[in-house]
């Protein structure tokens, strides 16, 4: 499936109200796209970017970031659309550090001062893996 394909409005449903069922569709399209790209063979790097690309549109946010054990060492990388450099890499990974920690000692998820977020951990068979 191509990025075209998630963009393209839907054709009309009979029994829906218009916007309502074009969101619907347009969400569920999205969602099929990623799973598609994750299930890609293209490089890891540009499956998880493209993935993040369409979950932030998906949710409407400002920033979609994933925080991942990159070669199963316990080493974190992070990724983030859209992609932050310098001081802003640290911190956000600090963030996502600490999201999980929270997450992985069953604590009270911290509060954030500027603003809401959303905060879905990666499990993998019986851990948590990363933060997305």
């Amino acid at each position: 499936m191509s990025a075209a394909l998630a963009d393209e409005p839907p054709p009309e449903e009979p029994g829906l109200p218009g916007a309502r069922r074009r969101s619907r569709d347009h969400d569920a399209r999205t969602l099929i796209e990623i799973a598609h790209t994750l299930d890609s063979s293209v490089d890891e790097c540009q499956r998880l970017t493209r993935s993040l690309t369409l979950l932030k549109a998906l949710l409407q946010c400002d920033r979609c970031s994933i925080l991942f054990d990159a070669d199963g060492d316990g080493g974190r990388k992070v990724l983030s659309v859209p992609a932050v450099t310098g001081d802003k890499v640290a911190r956000l990974k600090e963030q996502l550090l600490t999201l999980l920690r929270a997450v992985e000692d069953n604590a009270a998820i911290p509060h954030r001062r500027n603003g809401q977020a959303l905060a879905l951990p990666l499990v993998g068979l019986d851990e948590v893996r990363g933060m997305l």
